[in-house]
Parts: structure tokens; C-alpha cells; sequence
């Protein structure tokens, strides 16, 4: 009786150690084929990314360039004023303005157009310097 418990347990063994050897060769296949198809999915996002990273790049590069149309309406409505020993020089529909100050307040009332024809050429240095300032900031 022992030695059929003994032919039976080492009948089980092989049989359990063939269904072993037989499931980790498909094991190890599954994991190649999982393997490669991972590579296969990340060669493709990698392509993916870098024509979406390009194409981003160009999008950011061309809003940079084109104005919302709130930008253009502040830019025609908002007037900078430079103000320099106690005078004030403003552009508005490409003419050249400058005023008094009275109490802190420009006096539009009595604002003058700036005759660059007339000018030295000292003023006339200083009211392109003027001018550069109001363009840039």
C-alpha cells in the first residue's frame, strides 16, 4: 500500500512539475508578447508627444503674436502720459500733445500740439527719448 502511495505522490510530482515547466514556457511567452506590445505602445506615445509638444510650441508661438480683442480696444482707448518738470507729453491719433500741471491734474483744456518742425534739435532728442519711453512701457 505504501509503495502505491509512493507511485501516486511521485506521479503527482511529475505531473505537477510538467504543468509547472509547461505554464512558465506560456508564462514566459505572455510576458513577451506583453513585453513587446508595452515597447510597441510607448514608441507610439513617444511619437505622439513630440508632435504634440511641436505643435503646442507653434500654437504658443502664434497666440504670442495675435492680439485678443480686448488687447485692441485698451491699446486705441488707453493714452500714456510722460510727465517732466511739471509738463505733460501724450500721443493720441499720432499727434504729438503736451500740457501744463495745475494742482496735479493735466490741463487738457489748454493741451497743444508739438510743431516738431519747429523744434531744436535738442528738444527735438528729447521728445523722441520721450516718445521711446511711452512705446515701451
Amino acid at each position: 500500500m505504501s509503495t502505491i502511495i509512493q507511485k501516486i505522490q511521485i506521479l503527482g510530482f511529475r505531473l505537477w512539475l510538467s504543468i509547472i515547466e509547461t505554464s512558465q514556457t506560456k508564462l514566459s511567452m505572455s510576458f513577451c508578447f506583453i513585453r513587446s506590445g508595452l515597447n510597441q505602445q510607448l514608441e507610439l506615445f513617444k511619437q505622439s508627444y513630440q508632435s504634440y509638444k511641436h505643435l503646442k510650441s507653434h500654437q504658443s508661438n502664434s497666440e504670442s503674436v495675435t492680439e485678443t480683442q480686448l488687447q485692441k480696444l485698451r491699446k486705441k482707448s488707453i493714452i500714456k502720459v510722460a510727465i517732466i518738470h511739471n509738463r505733460a507729453f501724450w500721443v493720441h491719433d499720432n499727434i504729438f500733445y503736451t500740457s501744463k500741471i495745475i494742482d496735479g491734474a493735466i490741463d487738457n483744456d489748454n493741451a497743444e500740439k508739438i510743431d516738431a518742425f519747429s523744434l531744436s534739435d535738442n528738444e527735438i532728442k528729447l521728445l523722441l527719448e520721450i516718445l521711446d519711453n511711452l512705446n515701451t512701457h
